[in-house]
């Protein structure tokens, strides 16, 4: 077996390694019944060269099977005798513990896993070349030329892929003995993962779609359809499998929180809520289920329920998770519950230097319990982190107001403003401060100024 598989052919000097000449090279090379593997990329290579070199390969080799490694790889057996094989032979093959488990790292467990990636043989090659009247030589290397200039090319991976896999051949014809009645729930279920695996998303729906038209109580499959539907981007078809698999099994937390968190999204929170308790009643939320059930209850205003699974979500290891502390650390203020509150700060703090957010809860709790003083360096160490936040600004503004210092308050309000011309809670706490009467309004040059810095 000769295996050639050189860098990209746009590479000077490697497009020779895709030619007639190197061909016959390596033909003299192999033992009578040899065969030749040869790697041919889909991406950053313009249909006709793609098509080119597979029938300079098929020239030099009478009988070729075409497989896909990965998606935007192709892998050419070229012999000089006919080559099949069979269901039984790979079983065999597979059987050796070294063979098995390199092709379970690809989630091929079976060999009727490992046909769905034979794509094509002798004729398919053909009629996809027929077009194609020259081969790719030494003395014509074209494809050095081209191939740079596909690097340009938006979208040839797609038009590849799509189009040769239009010639797709069923497996029997490169394994006669393969039978496709034998298409099981267990093989329907292997091949959805095998395309998942391979990120290929309309084929791993396409298994679940077989498979719980096989078998339309399979409320497992239904919630994989769900899933992968809501990763296509498909919310109704994803809408429609999740209430297939909560309706067959109620008890299903998974189901029962993607079903909620696409009710949520749909600004429907009532048919969230109850679903999301039909979750959580299936057992102990797990970390990421607590912290979206913490997030849920935020969002209705019930930070009580929020910090309790927040809390949950934290002793199951979710501390890892800056966004996880902040949401807990505001419940924790909305609930006024400001020791526990300054506890999980103190944590984000030491656990997250880099993130500004942190120092800025410090301060915010401090702030409530109009601790002015102690939280005025927690504001300024957010800006030594960000010195852009316009919280942080804003959060130094209502510290000098709490101090007395108005026209402190008023300068640091105006820097927020500046940070972020659309902060809200700043731009009013300034105007209650200039009707007051108590700071004079800024002159137009000022506020030209605070604009264009």
């Amino acid at each position: 077996m000769i295996i050639s598989e050189p860098s990209n052919p746009w590479m000077s000097g490697l497009a020779y390694l895709f030619t007639r000449e190197f061909y016959a090279l390596a033909k003299r090379r192999l033992a009578p019944g040899g065969v030749m593997c040869q790697w041919l990329q889909l991406y950053g290579i313009f249909p006709s060269d793609a098509k080119l070199m597979l029938k300079t390969f098929h020239d030099a080799f009478p009988y070729v099977s075409v497989w896909s490694s990965v998606p935007g790889d192709l892998l050419l057996i070229g012999s000089m005798e006919p080559h099949t094989t069979s269901v039984a032979r790979l079983r065999e093959r597979m059987a050796n513990p070294a063979v098995r488990d390199a092709l379970a790292a690809a989630k091929v467990g079976r060999p009727e896993l490992l046909l769905q990636l034979f794509w094509m043989g002798n004729r398919e090659v053909e009629q996809l070349t027929q077009d194609i009247f020259w081969l790719h030589e030494d003395d014509q290397p074209s494809v050095e030329f081209s191939a740079p200039r596909s690097l340009y090319a938006a979208g040839a991976f797609q038009l590849n892929y799509d189009g040769i896999e239009r010639f797709k051949s069923a497996p029997g014809v490169i394994a006669p003995d393969y039978d496709p009645s034998l298409e099981n729930g267990e093989f329907l279920r292997s091949l959805a993962e095998l395309w998942a695996a391979r990120e290929e998303l309309d084929k791993e729906q396409q298994a679940y779609e077989r498979l719980v038209a096989l078998d339309p109580l399979a409320a497992d499959a239904w919630m994989r359809l769900g899933q992968v539907s809501l990763r296509a981007r498909q919310p109704l078809r994803a809408e429609a499998a999740l209430e297939r698999a909560v309706a067959l099994r109620p008890q299903d937390a998974e189901a029962c929180r993607l079903l909620a968190r696409l009710r949520w999204q749909q600004g429907l929170p009532d048919d969230a809520q109850r679903l999301y308790e039909q979750a959580a009643a299936a057992g102990p939320p797990p970390d990421t289920l607590a912290a979206e059930l913490g997030d849920f209850f935020a969002s209705r205003k019930g930070y009580r329920l929020a910090a309790e699974y927040y809390r949950s979500s934290l002793s199951q290891g979710g501390g890892s998770r800056p966004g996880l502390i902040l949401a807990f650390g505001k419940a924790l203020l909305e609930l006024g519950a400001w020791h526990e509150a300054e506890e999980i700060s103190g944590y984000g703090v030491s656990a997250f230097p880099s993130e500004a957010a942190m120092p800025f809860l410090m301060g915010e709790a401090l702030l409530a319990q109009q601790r002015w003083q102690e939280a005025l360096p927690w504001f300024q160490e957010a800006l030594a982190v960000s010195p852009k936040s316009a919280d942080a600004y804003y959060g130094l503004g209502r510290v000098a107001l709490g101090l007395g210092g108005r026209e402190e308050a008023a300068r640091q309000l105006t820097r927020a403003l500046r940070a972020n011309p659309y902060h809200v809670e700043a731009a009013r706490l300034l105007q209650e401060l200039r009707r007051s009467g108590t700071i004079d309004p800024p002159d137009k040059a000022d506020a030209t100024n605070d604009q264009t810095r």
